[in-house]
């Protein structure tokens, strides 16, 4: 008698999993993401206190153009300080106009936009704050 006899059969090989066509319109797998310190993604632009107080600092000179507009031209003179502190703000937000990453650079040039736009609508509200105080 041999061992062989009492072996259990081989059990069978399972059927192989059918290959699942890919779409055309389907991604392909996203690259891991860098793991903390390792990269430009784990930097943060600023801190958190730094935007505080540059929100802060926005809010005192959103004060500043509204009163000085209202002193100089009324209600008119504080729509126009306000909108040229708010375009001021976007003129400043523009410096990443000459950087190499191009999401940064179309933020700029929007920010350059809505100056110039804010600059325009500003002088226009300013023309009238002068033309209602004569």
């Amino acid at each position: 008698m041999d061992f062989d006899d009492f072996a259990f059969p081989a059990p069978e090989p399972a059927p192989p999993e059918p290959q699942r066509a890919q779409a055309p319109f389907e991604a392909a797998p996203l690259p891991p993401l860098p793991s903390p310190g390792s990269g430009p993604l784990a930097v943060p632009r600023r801190s958190p206190t730094a935007s505080r107080a540059r929100a802060g600092l926005g809010v005192l000179a959103a004060a500043a153009g509204a009163g000085l507009g209202g002193v100089l031209g009324g209600p008119w003179g504080v729509a126009a300080g306000l909108t040229g502190v708010g375009a001021a703000r976007n003129l400043y937000r523009a410096q990443g106009i000459a950087s190499v990453d191009p999401d940064e650079r179309a933020s700029a040039a929007k920010s350059i936009a809505l100056a110039v736009v804010g600059f325009a609508i500003a002088g226009y509200l300013g023309y009238k704050a002068c033309k209602e105080s004569e």
